[in-house]
């Protein structure tokens, strides 16, 4: 199987991270409830009828109520809608644009290795960016897996 290097930092996807795991699930969970419970008070007092004097006053006091509920829930979603987005902008001008996405230590390592193999293989560089014309021989041409095997091996067996 073929392993893949995720950058992802999201704490809540990698092992060994349960605590914050399970409070960030009840926090999730807790959310729901409290979008929902409008809805099911609602539907209680639809469900469960009282007398029709006493419906009047449990409607207009529903109406109130959830006219008030919801447009502090809509002020508190903008607000936080709108310094979540702030902090996301400056953490990501601050931080992700200057990480590198890739190992530059491993990547120069690379490069030495296909720079030392070119010559061993080709000749030295200045020469073969020299000459107009080059002829690869039959025995010079690269196999499928060769650069593979050079990266796996390292210096020590590069040239096997």
């Amino acid at each position: 199987m073929k392993s893949y290097n995720v950058t992802n930092e999201d704490a809540y996807f990698q092992r060994g991270w349960s605590a914050l795991k399970v409070g960030q699930t009840l926090v999730a969970i807790l959310a729901w409830l409290v979008l929902l419970f409008p809805f099911i008070w609602v539907g209680l007092s639809l469900y469960f009828k009282t007398l029709p004097s006493e419906m009047l006053y449990m409607e207009t006091s529903l109406i109130r109520f959830l006219s008030l509920f919801f447009f502090s829930i809509m002020l508190l979603l903008t607000l936080s809608y709108i310094i979540l987005t702030k902090l996301n902008n400056r953490d990501f001008r601050r931080i992700y644009e200057r990480k590198n996405a890739f190992n530059e230590a491993e990547v120069e390592r690379k490069k030495r290795l296909l720079k030392s193999y070119y010559d061993q293989k080709f000749g030295d560089r200045e020469i073969r960016y020299k000459v107009r014309y080059y002829l690869v021989k039959e025995e010079q041409n690269i196999a499928t897996d060769e650069i593979k095997k050079l990266y796996q091996n390292g210096e020590d067996k590069a040239y096997d």
